[in-house]
């Protein structure tokens, strides 16, 4: 931090606190300009819903007050300075410091406008010295007519009425005499509506203590404030002559106040006050019973309506209650009900679990029962298929023995038989190389009979020779002769097969074994597999059940000549 800025620093802190009091008995104007002074700089209340939040407080801080000394703020009557001394005004003092003490906190500049300020302005002096802040004065100039007619019509009267004037000139006489000690501004409302922006500078430089130049830089906000001033209570402004002589002359001596820089001579206003005091006195008995009678019928229509509010609340609460009777009634209605149901569906659940203890008990002794039996079952079922599974090993081994080698062992007559039909169709070369096919292939043992047979179950039943089939059909359609060659995957893999139209089988055992190639997808071998045909282990490998080895045991063993012939 520079020295400046420090020095800078300590003068504000050093500075005294100041208060700016907008007084007036023209409420509108003086708000607005306790507003205007809040545009250029200073912290605001104002008595009004755009006020900082303490208005309301203050309202209640001076009824008690009133009340307590038994003066009315409404009557034209100026209230006696013994008022202003006693324990009410003390307490008033004190609960009006504590206020602004924590509205404003250690705000150094702030201003208040008040529609309390002006009757009771000696308590807004103490208590602001009890705070140790230094009040300055703006008393707003407006026609008294002016403010009669803007008071009629929030009041809702006649805009001839005139009883407001009376007001007026006893809270003008009274803040005059009270302030004369106190640095005090008169500004006059007309010039505000004339030029805001004018009036406003003109105002800060009289006050001295606002910051410079906030009034030209906030003058645009300014000017839109009184435009809306004058479009809400802007009013033809009346003569002079229209107004009583005294009320016409103290508007006379605040209006030169306000246009010159030095005040006039009080004596006017000295002259005024003391004849108002002399008629006071003679009407001023008759003024405060009548406003203490006004204040009583307010409070008795206050109390009544509070009663009426009350009574309506009372009436709706009773029949919410009765409502609220109704509804549990019903409730608890519903709920005997459903109890009654609950207790009926407990008895029956509770014979439905006693039917299902007796069940379980009975269903106990039969699984006991049945657990036995059926583990005798096992053992003989067991022992069935041990003594099924070594007839099915011996049936498949005789099976596969019979169909190894019938085929190569036909006669002569029956294989010259089949040629000569092949050669009265046009085919005689084809069956005569199949027909070697087929005895190379029976030769061989690299075709499994029983395999053929199981995967294939369609040929089972039908007098069909394997051999025959596969060679003629078989390889064709993509059979497997054996669990290891797998006829499509073999015509694919050697497409030179394929195009010299050789069965797959007859041309791995004459040539393809040989040379290595491979039999199925899974032959991941270097050397070929010679495998050879092992009924018995293809059966135990494949899991071949002993009804079909019984099936194809029978068809040969009943007409071989139908399985192994040809047609």
């Amino acid at each position: 931090m520079t020295t400046d800025s420090a020095a800078s620093d300590i003068a504000r802190t050093s500075a005294p606190r100041l208060c700016i009091l907008v007084a007036g008995q023209d409420q509108a104007a003086s708000e607005t300009i306790a507003r205007t002074l809040g545009l250029m700089g200073a912290v605001l209340l104002c008595d009004d819903q755009k006020g900082e939040g303490a208005a309301k407080p203050i309202v209640t801080i001076f009824e008690r007050f009133f009340n307590a000394v038994g003066a009315n703020p409404d009557a034209p009557v100026i209230i006696s300075p013994a008022c202003f001394k006693g324990q009410a005004a003390q307490i008033c003092r004190q609960e009006l410091a504590v206020l602004l003490d924590d509205h404003f906190g250690s705000s150094r500049l702030f201003v208040i406008s008040s529609s309390h300020l002006d009757g009771a302005f000696p308590l807004w002096l103490a208590a602001l010295e009890s705070m140790q802040v230094t009040p300055r004065l703006v008393i707003p100039v407006t026609h008294p007519q002016e403010w009669n007619s803007r008071h009629n019509r929030r009041r809702r009267l006649e805009p001839t009425e005139n009883t407001a004037l009376a007001q007026w000139l006893v809270a003008m006489l009274a803040v005059e005499r009270e302030s004369r000690n106190v640095q005090r501004i008169f500004a006059n409302y007309d010039a505000f509506i004339a030029a805001p922006g004018q009036a406003a500078q003109d105002l800060s430089e009289k006050l001295a203590c606002l910051p410079k130049r906030q009034a030209v830089d906030a003058s645009s906000q300014i000017e839109r404030l009184w435009q809306d001033e004058q479009a809400a209570y802007g009013l033809p402004r009346p003569s002079s002559d229209e107004l009583p002589e005294w009320i016409g002359a103290v508007y006379d001596w605040f209006r030169e106040a306000a246009r010159k820089d030095a005040e006039p001579d009080p004596e006017i206003l000295e002259h005024v006050f003391q004849e108002l005091t002399r008629a006071t006195d003679v009407f001023a008995p008759w003024l405060g019973y009548k406003g203490q009678v006004e204040r009583q019928l307010t409070q008795l229509q206050q109390a009544q309506n509070t009663m009426e509010r009350e009574t309506s609340r009372l009436r709706d609460e009773m029949i919410q209650s009765r409502l609220d009777k109704e509804k549990v009634q019903q409730e608890i209605m519903a709920i005997s009900e459903r109890a009654i149901r609950l207790e009926s569906e407990r008895d029956s659940l509770r014979r439905e679990i006693e039917r299902a203890s007796e069940e379980r008990g009975r269903l106990a002794a039969a699984q006991t029962s049945l657990q036995g039996v059926t583990e005798r079952h096992l053992a003989e079922l067991t022992r069935e298929m041990a003594q099924a599974k070594a007839v099915q090993e011996s049936a498949l081994a005789a099976l596969a023995s019979i169909l190894s080698s019938q085929h190569w062992k036909l006669s002569l007559r029956q294989r010259l038989g089949g040629l000569a039909r092949a050669l009265a169709q046009g085919c005689f070369r084809q069956r005569l190389r199949e027909d070697r096919d087929i005895c190379l292939i029976a030769r061989s043992g690299h075709f499994d009979a029983s395999y053929y047979l199981k995967r294939y179950s369609d040929l089972v039943g039908k007098g069909i020779d394997p051999y025959a089939h596969y060679v003629r059909h078989g390889a064709r359609e993509g059979r497997w002769p054996h669990p290891r060659f797998d006829s499509r995957y073999y015509l694919c893999a050697y497409p030179d097969v394929a195009a010299a139209g050789m069965n797959p089988l007859a041309h791995f055992i004459r040539f393809g074994s040989a040379e290595s190639r491979r039999t199925h997808a899974g032959d991941n071998s270097d050397s070929p597999y010679k495998w050879g045909i092992d009924h018995l282990l293809a059966s135990r490998l494949f899991g071949d059940t002993l009804e079909q080895t019984s099936s194809s045991f029978q068809v040969v063993r009943k007409n071989p000549k139908e399985v192994f012939g040809h047609p």
